[in-house]
């Protein structure tokens, strides 16, 4: 009897650490993607800039351009996280902790940035991602 709640307290350990794991450490992403910011090249003209947090918070800063005039505007500011999957692949959860996506980077110089985002909601398909490094949070018009 010993024995078995020996064996189920450490089942139940390994269970509860495997379902909390999903922490991010500076060291997960190359220190370049920490230096200033990344312009995504508009997908269905959505303009977006991302600023990479060592501490795993990334910011996303979002523009409506108007073209006609050469301008751009920022409609908001949003706050997400990221959590380690594996080598270039983290979970990235809204500002309530919770996972909507997966975000893998395929590529990173000090330059440019190509990535792909899978959402958990299948009906929203998945991106292919290509960012720029800029100085400053200045959308691609």
């Amino acid at each position: 009897m010993k024995l078995k709640i020996t064996f189920f307290s450490a089942i139940s350990a390994l269970l509860l650490t495997a379902c909390s794991s999903g922490n991010f450490s500076q060291s997960d992403l190359n220190n370049d993607i920490y230096n200033g910011y990344w312009a995504m090249t508009p997908v269905d003209d959505i303009h977006r800039v991302v600023k990479f947090e060592t501490t795993g918070e990334v910011k996303i800063y979002d523009y409506t351009c108007d073209y006609q005039y050469q301008s751009y505007k920022l409609n908001g500011t949003e706050r997400y996280y990221l959590t380690t999957i594996g080598s270039n692949t983290f979970n990235v959860l809204d500002e309530n902790k919770k996972a909507f996506s997966k975000f893998e980077i395929t590529q990173l110089t000090k330059t440019h940035l190509k990535a792909k985002q899978y959402f958990n909601d299948k009906s929203l398909g998945s991106l292919n991602l290509n960012y720029f490094n800029i100085k400053g949070a200045k959308p691609i018009c």
